[in-house]
């Protein structure tokens, strides 16, 4: 999510990432609630985080005890 913050992305990809949990991204990418529950009582949202070119996945499980997944068909 860093390196998509830095504009370093792949023309016409999309990635898909994990382990770095998705209520930072949510948080300080998309300004849409905290990175940690805890912090100023506010709500933090493990779902994907999606936007132009990443998908990040972490749901930062042990914590959330939600499992984010994409189910590829063949």
């Amino acid at each position: 999510m860093l390196a998509w913050a830095a504009k370093i992305r792949e023309p016409g990809k999309t990635i898909w990432c994990g382990h770095w949990h998705t209520s930072y991204g949510h948080a300080n990418l998309h300004n849409y609630g905290v990175e940690f529950p805890h912090e100023k009582g506010e709500e933090a949202h493990f779902s994907p985080f999606i936007d132009e070119g990443i998908v990040a996945m972490d749901a930062c499980t042990a914590y959330s005890k939600k499992v984010n997944c994409k189910v590829i068909e063949i």
